[in-house]
């Protein structure tokens, strides 16, 4: 019988999925075609799948697995990849709010968190172009969880939750699953001075460990991505480190956000748990923002500031009176509200629906003629790959799409 307790954390969770979802959803919807230059890409992946049985590019196969199967549901190739993102994507809120209220005690705090993570500019860039790292933050988020909870109770059903969930990152996305790593590894280092004790945070780190070194032996298993993470290792190794002068107003939000994260590390210094999620988060926010990565790079490491967004969002309701924390709450989303409206304008194709049609046009008397179109700007290709299966281009190479 499910308890009151739970039932109304139930609710919570589905009222923040579908504010989320709806948050989302609008501006996905606002075009016929795909938005992103790689949002064509996913509809290749997809049809590749159902006709084929094997993806065109050679990618971690959990996204378009997940895309396929809203297609064959939905049977419009568009609407199944705009709709199992919004989807897939609003569904992280749900560990965000566990974790969350787990240790601050605060279902507004889970609640802001959740929707933290849904309304922001990182996200509305991911969602709407980088898909499969969008997905994948599903299972980064439950990885989290499961991680937390194992620190807290060392349960057999919480370490089996936490290698399923790292599994399924790694299935998803490379820099998904690089944060999972490096949670595990700050959570088992951090665990030294604020527990004395390094067994409860020791499987997590462990496993995450054994995965990589199991990618690396097997890289073919998340189709190559490894290979991604050793380029951007090479690169920076290679690189002359000067800064990056690059919308630099994010950094100085990363270094906010630290600033708050490390400062409520301090204060919460009673809740190990919290204190350590709070002090990685911080490091987080910081080296994803770092200007001294290369700009390639940058700007997709970025992106992955919504996470130590949500949990700086969560964790600065702790007060025991749920009604501060409601209005610090609304207060907090309506300014996030308001810096995400302009951000919408990013959720847009590549090419105007005109572009397209005229693309499907040169395409068909390609065929008619030469057979085979060589289109080598990816942000028509992929757009060309959804029409037809004769054209030809320059590969992906080491991109984190």
């Amino acid at each position: 019988m499910i308890s009151k307790e739970n039932y109304i954390d139930a609710i919570a969770i589905i009222f923040t999925y579908i504010l989320a979802v709806i948050f989302l959803l609008h501006p996905m919807l606002s075009t016929p075609l795909l938005p992103g230059i790689d949002g064509p890409y996913y509809a290749v992946q997809v049809r590749w799948l159902v006709e084929r049985g094997e993806l065109k590019y050679a990618d971690p196969p959990l996204a378009f697995l997940l895309l396929t199967a809203f297609y064959l549901v939905l049977g419009d190739l568009f609407l199944a990849v705009k709709l199992g993102s919004v989807l897939l994507t609003s569904l992280a809120v749900l560990p965000i709010y566990l974790l969350v209220k787990r240790l601050t005690s605060s279902r507004i705090a889970g609640i802001a968190a959740g929707l933290a993570f849904a309304i922001n500019p990182f996200t509305l860039k991911l969602y709407s172009d980088f898909i499969k790292n969008s997905i994948g933050l599903l299972w980064l988020n439950l990885f989290l969880l499961f991680e937390i909870r194992y620190m807290q109770d060392s349960s057999r059903k919480n370490l089996v939750g936490l290698i399923v969930a790292l599994v399924l990152t790694a299935l998803t996305h490379i820099l998904d699953y690089g944060v999972a790593l490096f949670y595990a590894i700050s959570l088992f280092l951090l665990s030294i001075p604020f527990t004395r004790d390094i067994k409860k945070a020791l499987p997590g780190a462990a496993i995450a460990f054994l995965s990589f070194a199991g990618l690396v032996a097997a890289p073919w298993v998340v189709g190559g991505d490894v290979r991604k993470g050793f380029a951007f290792i090479t690169q920076l190794a290679e690189s002359d480190l000067e800064p990056v002068v690059m919308q630099q107003h994010w950094f100085i939000l990363a270094l906010a956000l630290s600033v708050a994260l490390f400062a409520k590390s301090y204060f919460s210094r009673d809740n190990s748990e919290m204190a350590m999620l709070c002090i990685a988060s911080g490091m987080l926010a910081i080296l994803v923002n770092l200007p001294i990565l290369p700009r390639n790079w940058l700007f997709r490491f970025r992106l992955m500031t919504n996470i130590p967004l949500a949990y700086a969002v969560g964790m600065a309701l702790t007060s025991k009176k749920e009604g501060e924390n409601l209005v610090a709450a609304i207060l907090i989303l309506a300014l996030l509200l308001v810096i995400s409206l302009p951000a919408m304008g990013v959720v847009r194709p590549s090419i105007p629906p005109p572009a397209y049609q005229e693309l499907k046009d040169a395409i068909a008397k390609c065929e008619a003629t030469v057979g085979k179109a060589r289109i080598p700007d990816v942000r028509l290709r992929y757009w060309a790959e959804t029409i037809s299966d004769n054209v030809e281009g320059a590969s992906r190479g080491n991109t984190l799409g």
